[in-house]
């Protein structure tokens, strides 16, 4: 499973050179998320299909992490991207601190919700994330002003 961050690393490097981090993280958050709310559908007698989304999923979730912290220390001004940096970083960790709380929503709701959950916070980050400024081809700031 580990082995398609590989291959991501060097499509996702090349894809981000080209079409911008921005659009890059905005397509990696739409797609993991779609991955996702499409395991949902997924009958549970076709287990290849379940590999191929959740190895999809992965794929770019890793270029979503991966270029979420390259774009990140882009729109931060210089003297305060150290800052911005840990702070986002901070913040994505009390994320990962609730996960355990989504995964416990199948005991009260129904089993597809768990996954149903991040997936559709994915896609909405995506589209959010096309909000931000365009870092491709600017200098970074290095003031506030």
């Amino acid at each position: 499973m580990g082995a398609v961050e590989i291959p991501e690393v060097i499509i996702y490097i090349f894809l981000c050179r080209r079409i911008g981090n921005r659009r890059g993280l905005a397509i990696a958050n739409v797609l993991s998320g779609v991955c996702l709310i499409v395991l949902v559908c997924i009958p549970v007698d076709k287990v290849w299909l379940t590999i191929l989304f959740s190895l999809c999923g992965l794929f770019f979730s890793a270029a979503s992490f991966d270029t979420g912290y390259v774009y990140t220390s882009e729109i931060y001004p210089t003297v305060m991207r150290n800052a911005a940096l840990g702070s986002s970083s901070t913040v994505a960790r009390i994320g990962a601190l609730l996960a355990p709380f989504v995964h416990q929503l199948a005991d009260v709701t129904y089993p597809w919700v768990p996954i149903a959950v991040p997936g559709a916070l994915s896609v909405m980050s995506g589209f959010l994330v096309l909000l931000l400024p365009e870092s491709k081809g600017k200098t970074l700031s290095d003031t506030l002003t």
